[in-house]
This record gives C-alpha cells, structure tokens and sequence, in this order.
C-alpha cells in the first residue's frame, strides 16, 4: 500500500518540467524554477557566515588554512582551504564531499581511504584554490537512543516542523560560502567554480541554482530522477532533496536550469 501511494504521487508530472520551444519560453522557465529553489531554501537574501582562522600550515608545497566558520543561524562548523602558495589571486571551489565523508580526508590532511577520497588537495595540486566545509550531520544524536537509525533521517523530521531540511541546511550555508570566497583578496574575481560529489552534488546543484550568477559547476554520483531514487530503488535519506521539489521540478529539470554555464557530470 505504501508504495502504491508513493508512485501515485511520484508519477504526476511537475508543474515546472522543461517544455519550452524557443529561447524566451526557456529564460522565462528557468527564472521561475530559481526562484522557486531559492523559496524552497528560505534564500531571499545573501547569507553571511563569520570566520576565524584557527591555524595555517603546509601540505608538502599547499598552503592549508582552517577556519571556524558560524552561519547566519548560529551554526558553528570547520573549514579548510587548500590552494597554492601564490601571490596571484586563483581560480577557485568550493568542494562538497559525499555525506559520510571526512574534511581530513577530503583535503589531504590524514590518508585518503580510496584514491580520489582527497579531491581537494587534487585540484589544489593542480593550480586551483579549494574551501571545504564540514556538514555536521554525523555524531550529533545520543547513540542509545539513536540505535540504527539514520542521523539525517531524523534531523529532517525534526526540521520538517519548520518547513526546512538538512539539503536546504546545507545549501544556504555553501551559498554563504561562495560569497565569503568572493572577498578573499587570494581569489581571482569571477573565476568561482562549485564542485560536489553524491549527496555534495544535491548541494552543489542547489547552491549554482540559488548564487546570482552562471558559474562552472562538477556533479559526481547524483544524476537520476526523484521516482527512482525515492520509489524504484529506495535509496534517499533525509538529505536528498528539497520538501516540495517535485511540485516544481524533477532532477534533470534542475540541471537544465544551470544553463548558461560550463557543466560536468560523472555518474
């Protein structure tokens, strides 16, 4: 019975799916479906996050900084910037790691546990500036009562009460963060490029969608559509997507609407 309720609701087609037939239809469709995410997000301003660098070192010949960043909410978390040690502004990204991921790992700084686990310090060793953020969507809940539940799962019901999710959670707070890059003096203006990987690339995605401006965009391990992630292969967690989204829109939808910008996707 649960299943037949889902695919019935799954299957009606979403009031913003792409059918435009000319250029103007297509501008128009893809300002309404962004606006529509940034509603879905609570985005209607710019958001600010606060720093402190905690401490500034080396990785072999990379400069690592790590920060204390506190979004507009109050949420204290880590971040790491990894770049070059030049004395030219870089191009730069903003990294977002799957959900089980460790900042650690992701920017070098302990061993990666597979080999491109440490993607960061990849794309700093490859001349570009990086910032990754810690989610915090691990280790929050009392083990005992937590049992064998799913930590996201429980964190979206808890945010659902407010009309919010942990994927708007974290989307507001990688926006905060592109616009937190744009003031430092190491980062070459107008060379922002977001990059994320599984439940990063639903961030990636959403934050490209809500920043006001076109910028190069990475997506590794998330492209599919919503029936068959929540429905067919019963793989979504509290995290996956946006409460309401498929009123407005389907997956592919969503990355149709990043146009006009450069777009890679790995799957």
């Amino acid at each position: 019975m649960q299943l037949d309720i889902l695919k019935s609701v799954l299957k009606q087609p979403p009031s913003l799916r792409f059918e435009a037939t000319n250029v103007s239809q297509a501008l128009d469709w893809k300002k309404q479906l962004r606006s529509s995410i940034r509603r879905l997000v609570w985005l209607d301003s710019s958001p600010v996050l606060q720093s402190r660098l905690v401490s500034s070192g080396y990785l072999e010949d990379l400069l690592v900084e790590e920060y204390h960043f506190t979004s507009e909410e109050g949420r204290g978390f880590r971040g790491v910037v990894v770049r070059p040690n030049s004395q030219q502004p870089l191009a730069t990204v903003l990294v977002n790691p799957g959900k089980n991921a460790q900042l650690d790992h992701v920017t070098g700084l302990t061993a990666p546990p597979y080999p491109d686990a440490n993607i960061a310090q990849q794309l700093a060793s490859q001349g570009l500036a990086t910032l990754t953020i810690e989610y915090g969507l691990l280790g929050g809940f009392d083990p005992e009562k937590l049992g064998n539940r799913d930590e996201a799962n429980l964190l979206a019901l808890a945010l659902g009460l407010k009309g919010l999710s942990p994927l708007a959670i974290l989307v507001r707070e990688a926006v905060a963060a592109l616009h937190w890059l744009e003031a430092q003096s190491w980062v070459k203006a107008d060379s922002l490029g977001i990059f994320g990987r599984s439940l990063g690339a639903s961030v990636a995605l959403h934050a490209a969608l809500c920043y006001p401006r076109p910028i190069p965009v990475s997506l590794v391990a998330c492209l599919g559509n919503y029936p068959a992630i929540f429905a067919r292969d019963l793989s979504a967690n509290g995290a996956t997507a946006l409460p309401g989204i498929m009123r407005y829109a389907d997956l592919p939808d969503l990355v149709a609407a990043l146009t006009p910008a450069p777009l890679h996707l790995q799957h």
